[in-house]
């Protein structure tokens, strides 16, 4: 009897130091959407991609022209749950979502579009465009945003240079 009353002091004296498991929160968190129309361009040369973030998977989709729209089927198309990291940077980073610009965008424009909403609060919605001659509202902030869910994704345009001589 009294081997077992020691031992089981014992236990109850570690178990409060033993760390449990670290599980990742369950958590659907944000509806995101965010778009990217190129500029006017020759249809060979033009893109577009939408990506959409819901219970914490992203689905892109990228093709030319109509891709964002809905009018025209993707070319290509992924579908990845986020890791942890990516969604909770989803929900610290949304008040870092700029103001919409105003107005209309310079000719041949870029167009980056970002609707964020969480739980029953009115979803955010910015557009900002990037033109030859500058941006017209915040593109930088507007792409820092998505960036951590671009980064998981791999059938997004990457931009390359090639030097001929």
């Amino acid at each position: 009897m009294n081997r077992f009353v020691i031992g089981a002091a014992c236990a109850a004296v570690l178990l409060p130091f033993a760390t449990p498991a670290q599980a990742e929160p369950d958590v659907a968190g944000p509806t995101v959407t965010y778009s990217y129309v190129g500029p006017s361009t020759a249809p060979e040369y033009h893109t577009e991609y939408l990506i959409e973030v819901r219970d914490g998977v992203a689905t892109a989709k990228v093709g030319s022209y109509g891709t964002v729209d809905g009018t025209a089927k993707p070319t290509t198309t992924q579908t990845k749950k986020l890791d942890y990291p990516t969604r909770r940077a989803l929900v610290q980073t949304a008040p870092s979502i700029p103001a919409s610009v105003t107005g209309t965008p310079c000719p041949g424009a870029s167009t980056h579009r970002l609707t964020y909403a969480i739980g029953r609060s009115a979803p955010k919605k910015t557009v900002a465009y990037s033109c030859a001659t500058g941006s017209a509202g915040d593109v930088a902030a507007v792409k820092a945003y998505i960036a951590p869910v671009e980064k998981q994704l791999d059938v997004l345009p990457r931009i390359t240079f090639r030097v001929t001589g």
